[in-house]
C-alpha cells in the first residue's frame, strides 16, 4: 500500500518519512473499517493533519482512500 502526498508542508516530509507512516495508515484504516461494519464509503478526519471537519474519505469498495484537505491518497491494504 503507497501513498502519496501533495499536501501543504509538513504533510509532505511526514509521508516521504516511508514505512512508518505506511503502517500508522494501515492502521487507522483498520480501525476506521472495524468501526464502519457494513459501509463501503467512510468520512473521517485525516490522520495526516489536524482538521475540525472530515475531509478524508476511505472507499473500502474501490480499495482507494484520498484527503481532499491535504492530498494525500492511496491504495487500501488488503489487510485493512
Amino acid at each position: 500500500m503507497g501513498h502519496t502526498g501533495q499536501g501543504k508542508g509538513e504533510q509532505s516530509s511526514a509521508i516521504d518519512a516511508g514505512g512508518m507512516m505506511d503502517e500508522k495508515m494501515r492502521e487507522f484504516l483498520k480501525v476506521l473499517r472495524a468501526s464502519n461494519v457494513g459501509f463501503n464509503v467512510v468520512t473521517s478526519l485525516c490522520p495526516v493533519h489536524k482538521e475540525k471537519t472530515g475531509s478524508f474519505v476511505a472507499d473500502f469498495r474501490k480499495g482507494k482512500y484520498q484527503c481532499f484537505g491535504c492530498g494525500v491518497k492511496g491504495d487500501v491494504d488488503e489487510s485493512a
